[in-house]
């Protein structure tokens, strides 16, 4: 099986170099590299782009399936469909991969393990730009390892028109049941969007225990635009339920189970005029831990909340000169019944500086934090 993905991804791979042959799609904009949108061939950086049209080519169903077959990524995936998966890239561990959705982290306070936990379905996403090498100068300590930084249609400077919408139905042995839907519809300047998912599996049988999962997913997204104003908002839900057994121990009287709940609510607001940009990012995400390492024993509960708010002023000064002043603040807070209570805040100002000198020359961005 994995043979015949490797052999569907490089044909579609070759088909993207020769569409890069005709022109189609010879320098796609990133902004991964900085906050300012940058054709790939100048950040100067090692930045692979998937766009929706690659994935919808691609046999995956999950984003972690998605990302295990692209080059320069290792995903170590637990149970079926991603039930939690560990992203690294370029030697570093899975708590070094700066996850990115619409410009807000995910990255979890409580475990690196949830990194793959995506609260929207691949028909949701419009590209995900993956940037390989250290990047904690523009996106903090948590980006040793490289970021992965995905853009969804709602959020994305290209709207879909009119009414879309798809329905998909997978199934197979040991239970396997798969359903996605998604719709979305753009009228008037303003666009609608809803997603559902269900998967679930019984699994083999292991030791006392099956290897199943169960997972449930709702998406709502809105956006909206108005003269030089554009909003959107996003609220997810996501649940599963998967075996656990040997993730975390190797008892042979280890039989656990885990239940992850996330609750995730996003705000962007952008203002655009001549030269001049404005951006407020504002989100919230709440994660219900439960692990049971037996069904006589007392389970380890945590829970955690991550707040964020980003604001940024941009201006493109000429071709050659942009430049980026912002201010952020994270929160981070977790209770637990093994781990105990535990909060972090920080606050950070900060500017970044791109200078174009000549084709041949191009400055990588400085990056001047104030942190607290």
């Amino acid at each position: 099986m994995r043979k015949i993905l490797f052999i569907l991804l490089a044909i579609s791979l070759s088909k993207q170099s020769t569409a890069q042959d005709e022109g189609t799609n010879l320098d796609p904009v990133t902004v991964s590299s900085s906050f300012n949108e940058t054709r790939a061939s100048k950040t100067g950086r090692n930045i692979t782009v998937i766009t929706s049209k690659d994935i919808s080519q691609l046999p995956v169903r999950t984003t972690d399936e998605l990302l295990r077959f692209l080059p320069g990524i290792d995903v170590q995936s637990r149970g079926a469909f991603g039930a939690q998966s560990d992203i690294s890239m370029r030697g570093g561990t899975f708590q070094q991969v700066l996850v990115i959705l619409d410009g807000l982290r995910l990255n979890d306070p409580n475990t690196g393990h949830f990194s793959g936990y995506i609260p929207v379905v691949l028909d949701e996403i419009e590209k995900i730009e993956i940037l390989k090498g250290a990047s904690s100068g523009i996106f903090g300590s948590d980006a040793v390892g490289g970021v992965i930084y995905i853009t969804t249609k709602t959020f994305s400077q290209k709207k879909q028109a009119g009414n879309n919408g798809i329905v998909q139905l997978a199934a197979g042995d040991l239970g396997l049941l798969s359903t996605t839907g998604y719709f979305s519809t753009n009228k008037n300047n303003q666009q609608f969007q809803v997603s559902a998912l269900r998967n679930s599996a019984d699994g083999p049988q292991q030791r006392g225990i099956t290897g199943f999962m169960k997972e449930h997913a709702f998406s709502f997204a809105y956006s909206k635009k108005n003269n030089n104003w554009e909003t959107a908002f996003r609220t997810a839900y996501n649940d599963r339920e998967f075996a656990a057994q040997n993730f975390y121990t190797s008892f042979t009287s280890d039989t656990a189970v885990e239940r992850v709940k996330i609750f995730w609510n996003q705000f962007n607001a952008q203002y655009q005029k001549n030269k001049d940009q404005v951006i407020i990012y504002a989100g919230f995400k709440n994660t219900e831990d439960n692990y049971r390492f037996s069904s006589v024993s007392t389970a380890n509960s945590s829970f955690s909340n991550l707040f964020q708010l980003n604001s940024l002023y941009l201006r493109n000064q000429n071709d050659q000169t942009k430049f980026t002043i912002g201010a952020q603040y994270i929160g981070r807070n977790i209770r637990s019944n093994d781990r105990g209570n535990h909060t972090v805040q920080q606050f950070a100002l900060y500017g970044i500086w791109q200078q174009y000198f000549s084709k041949n020359f191009i400055s990588a961005p400085m990056n001047c934090p104030y942190r607290q």
